[in-house]
């Protein structure tokens, strides 16, 4: 069997998730595993956690939940020139786009109605690996949701959006997360993906409750399957890309006990069709 998916998640997610271990955030210098893993946060600013199988709702699940600490949106794919992925003189690339959101406080603690005023703090991290030319490429971004600098939520006409600045991921049908187009721009390279789903959502764990300890989970659901097309650019090249992409989603407010400095997880796409 081919494996579709090593490729992406060795080449790139691993670099993902060594930084996000020991990423040090503004949110009193705390570390992600202080982020995930702090219980006395739980109690004192009255964050839910995710304790029970629950009855997920769409297209709200899609969007923030600020009842809890931590979220996130994490895409990643294998795409290439070729719409086949047969072709040995195809360029072929591999991307991930997260966007994670660390509340500041619960939303029933919020008092004040200001534009100014900030909730969340918003990380975005997007990367490219170029296997031709061994070539890896990340970036990263923070920013506050006060004065819609970052945030999740639906537009004036009923469409799903989430951004970072200019980096951006928009529904293409009212009250729906797919289609989509994910767009990126920096100085080095840039992403601008449409992505649609092949396969239906899947909800992991007991019932989309995952558990990561015996006293900690998050509500995780993923959709496998979404074929890709696009453009990306490097330096001043424009390539026309194909593929498959994966999407991972998840919020919790503790997701890491005492012992635990993270987890490492992996995705496979098979070419019997089994992910």
């Amino acid at each position: 069997m081919k494996l579709q998916y090593w490729q992406c998640f060795i080449g790139l997610f691993f670099s993902c998730c060594d930084f996000a271990a020991a990423m040090p955030l503004p949110i009193n210098s705390l570390s992600m595993k202080g982020i995930l893993g702090q219980q006395t946060a739980v109690k004192e600013n009255h964050f839910k956690q995710a304790l029970e199988p629950r009855l997920f709702q769409f297209p709200q699940d899609h969007l923030a939940h600020q009842a809890y600490k931590t979220e996130w949106w994490y895409f990643s794919g294998n795409i290439s020139t070729d719409s086949l992925n047969k072709s040995d003189k195809s360029r072929k690339f591999a991307y991930q786009f997260t966007l994670f959101r660390f509340a500041l406080q619960p939303e029933n603690l919020s008092r004040e109605n200001s534009q100014w005023r900030s909730s969340n703090i918003y990380m975005a991290h997007v990367a490219l690996t170029d296997f031709e030319n061994q070539q890896f490429y990340q970036q990263e971004r923070f920013s506050r949701d006060g004065l819609s600098l970052a945030g999740v939520g639906k537009n004036d006409h009923g469409f799903l959006q989430f951004w970072l600045n200019d980096w951006q991921i928009k529904s293409l049908q009212k009250a729906q997360l797919f289609p989509l187009i994910l767009t990126v721009n920096n100085e080095k390279f840039a992403l601008n993906l449409q992505l649609e789903v092949i396969k239906p959502l899947v909800l992991q764990g007991a019932q989309g409750l995952s558990q990561k300890s015996s006293k900690n989970a998050s509500y995780y659901y993923s959709y496998t399957r979404l074929a890709s097309r696009g453009n990306i650019t490097i330096g001043k090249k424009v390539y026309q890309v194909f593929g498959e992409s994966w999407l991972d989603r998840e919020w919790s407010t503790s997701s890491l006990g005492k012992d635990q400095q993270g987890w490492d997880w992996f995705a496979l796409q098979l070419d019997d069709g089994c992910d």
